[in-house]
């Protein structure tokens, strides 16, 4: 009785083959790691200061670098609409902790 079957080599397990075949895995991986957002690129960022956005210029460097345009905005800004004219104003929005009571979630609520 036979447990295991001796393995073959295929086309891919040659050595000629084996650094092109790394080399398209390291450029998909490298692609997955660096690709967009297939969704969009605004994104709509609510802080409860706008002196706020300094403590996170790295992280929000990074994301301007990857080619995202943020909006900042504060939870009493009368002028945030995530909807203008049925379309969507933003494709992404990141909410950061506020001492807001509710009034800006009433207010982003779509209509």
């Amino acid at each position: 009785m036979i447990l295991f079957r001796p393995i073959r080599k295929t086309a891919i397990s040659t050595p000629a083959m084996l650094p092109i075949t790394s080399l398209l895995l390291l450029a998909l991986w490298a692609a997955c790691a660096v690709s967009l957002s297939t969704t969009g690129n605004r994104l709509l960022v609510v802080l409860d200061d706008a002196a706020d956005s300094k403590l996170y210029s790295q992280f929000f460097g990074d994301l301007e670098a990857r080619g995202f345009r943020i909006s900042f905005e504060t939870p009493k800004s009368e002028s945030v609409a995530l909807f203008q004219l049925g379309e969507r104003a933003y494709d992404h929005a990141l909410f950061f902790p506020t001492k807001a009571k509710g009034a800006f979630w009433l207010a982003v609520r779509p209509s």
